[in-house]
């Protein structure tokens, strides 16, 4: 068993926020909005200053013309991937948070269908990766540094297994069938004063599962922490669809 640690120029934020592309980024007086937050490692003890947060980000208001907006509710995941959600928190009353709990992988499935819902913002050979060159090992190669990060700053610490090896499983294993496109996307920033641009490659396509079986469990909880430049933005949220699993 080898544990691997490298160096990083900044910690990555503990945290992932939803992001839909089905908003067109006009909200309209009354309307409600829901934004959702993973929180990772031992950022999970921290959802009440979240709620504190989101509630100065409010009052603060969104977006250039800093429309203010007012936190109603709070619902928490109980398990993750249940689709089972709690009331947590209403204003004015008592906030009673959920036991936090891990992803469990299932068996390995004969077959996955990887689907993308937001832009995986990938790069190689200094450039970012096209919907036609993008390989499995683009898309893996990140989630593991993503998570090599993840687990030295806020989780138990470095990684278990080799990086070299890991990466090696991932460039021999090719996509079955890919329906994959670019979609641009763009996000305002306060802190730049302007809009950039979060566009990437969206879509799906199929795994033979018997090429996962060493890197499972990582691609499986990468479902959580994403997997792609600007990760804790929302970017590169991936689901995997299990078929069949193997005995």
């Amino acid at each position: 068993m080898v544990k691997w640690q490298a160096r990083y120029p900044k910690a990555p934020h503990p945290f992932v926020l939803g992001l839909s592309l089905n908003s067109g980024g006009q909200v309209s007086a009354g309307e409600k909005l829901s934004l959702g937050v993973t929180l990772l490692g031992r950022a999970t003890g921290t959802i009440p200053y979240w709620v504190h947060v989101l509630q100065a980000a409010g009052e603060q208001g969104l977006g250039p013309q800093r429309v203010p907006l007012a936190l109603e509710t709070v619902h928490q995941e109980c398990g993750p991937g249940d689709g089972d959600w709690a009331l947590v928190y209403l204003p004015g009353e008592t906030f009673e948070p959920q036991p936090a709990q891990h992803p469990k992988p299932p068996p390995v499935p004969n077959r996955v269908r990887l689907r993308l819902h937001t832009p995986l913002r990938v790069r190689r050979g200094g450039r970012h990766v096209s919907a036609q060159e993008l390989a499995f090992h683009d898309l893996f190669r990140t989630l593991l540094r993503r998570l090599s990060m993840l687990s030295q700053f806020h989780g138990p610490g470095p990684l278990e297994g080799d990086p070299r090896t890991l990466v090696e499983i991932a460039r021999g294993i090719a996509w079955q069938k890919t329906d994959w496109r670019w979609h641009d996307w763009q996000r305002f920033s306060a802190r730049q004063g302007r809009r950039v641009p979060m566009g990437g490659v969206i879509g799906e396509a199929l795994l033979d599962g018997n090429d996962l079986v060493f890197i499972w469990s990582l691609l499986w909880f990468g479902q959580w922490v994403h997997a792609s430049r600007g990760a804790s933005m929302g970017l590169g949220r991936y689901e995997i669809i299990s078929e069949d699993a193997i005995s």
